[in-house]
């Protein structure tokens, strides 16, 4: 089941990606639209679909053939006993996210980002697994499943923010947790600001498909706005964004007492 948002206005991919982050645009049977989704069983979409309407959005439910147009994530052997973070690098493939000033593309910045949390958990001696390592196109109930089957300990989800390209001057950090995921976010979010002179936009609490669907304490942290002019000059700076990313990797180490 595909659950889309047809575009009615200039803002509408935004007002979508304010409920759902991964939503993007896309064209389905000739008509613009947002793709918010893609589920195996109706009972996901629906719900998906009533948050869209509570936001006051003309979402809409159609069939498709989720195999043919999403990758799903493969489990490598675990080990036994291993402390497992799955780290999710959001958008990719068709779907390039937020694309912010200079062309400034959101799905770069994740993969960037993510890779370098990855490469410092794992020297810390944590199991690492990406729900994508490369620029594919996963959709959200991928992306939760795969951490449940994984049994992973933590979940990590990360994003960079947009706003209207009128609006350079709206910047800064921003990290979401749904329930249990408190401590973890606050850890992340410190820990980044320590690490990055950013504005701080606050932790939030935030209904977002991987964060209500993992079984474990999950974050979703937006970097930074592409669309910000402090931001967007940050994430072209290959080492301010390595201060980003090993914020974040400090922020669940120090969650995890290492």
């Amino acid at each position: 089941f595909r659950v889309v948002v047809p575009i009615t206005s200039g803002d509408t991919l935004q007002q979508v990606r304010n409920v759902e982050p991964e939503a993007f645009r896309t064209t389905v049977d000739g008509q613009v639209v947002v793709q918010v989704g893609l589920f195996r069983e109706q009972q996901r979409a629906d719900e998906v679909y009533r948050s869209l309407v509570a936001a006051n959005l003309p979402a809409k439910i159609l069939s498709a053939s989720a195999p043919a147009v999403a990758s799903t994530p493969l489990l490598p052997p675990i080990p036994q006993g291993a402390m497992v973070v799955v780290i999710d690098p959001g958008h990719g493939g068709r779907d390039p996210g937020a694309v912010g000033i200079g062309g400034l593309q959101e799905k770069q910045i994740n993969t960037t980002i993510s890779n370098r949390v990855q490469q410092q958990l794992q020297a810390a001696g944590i199991t690492v697994l990406m729900t994508r390592s490369s620029d594919v196109f996963v959709d959200l109930d991928a992306r939760a499943q795969y951490a449940n089957r994984a049994g992973a300990n933590l979940f990590v989800s990360i994003h960079a923010n947009a706003i209207s390209m009128s609006r350079p001057e709206v910047n800064g950090l921003e990290t979401y947790y749904f329930s249990s995921g408190e401590r973890l976010a606050r850890s992340i979010h410190n820990a980044v600001l320590r690490n990055v002179n950013m504005r701080d936009r606050g932790v939030r609490t935030a209904r977002f498909y991987v964060l209500r669907y993992t079984t474990m304490p999950s974050v979703l942290v937006e970097t930074g706005f592409v669309t910000g002019a402090e931001d967007a000059a940050r994430f072209r700076d290959p080492a301010a964004v390595n201060r980003i990313a090993d914020g974040i990797a400090r922020g669940i180490l120090d969650y995890l007492g290492r």
